[in-house]
């Protein structure tokens, strides 16, 4: 079921379109990560604690409540290592 909903890219924000609306102009690293790379485990989230993870969903509250549920569950699979 996970991988059904990250294939479809409605669900998720691609962040292509944050750059083209200027949504990132103003970070320091330009280097920007879909939140959905990091839950899947295809890209590296934080690598050290002092850093944050920023996420823009665009303000539909599906992806709100699916990103949220996800993210707790790999803060529960984690936590169980």
């Amino acid at each position: 079921m996970i991988v059904k909903l990250y294939a479809n890219m409605f669900f998720f924000y691609v962040f292509l379109f944050d750059f083209m609306a200027g949504g990132v102009q103003h970070t320091v690293n330009p280097l920007v990560t879909e939140i959905g790379q990091v839950i899947t485990g295809n890209a590296q989230g934080r690598k050290m604690d002092k850093e944050i993870t920023v996420f823009d969903s665009s303000g539909i509250a599906i992806q709100d409540l699916f990103v949220s549920a996800k993210l707790l569950d790999l803060v529960d699979r984690k936590a169980a290592e």
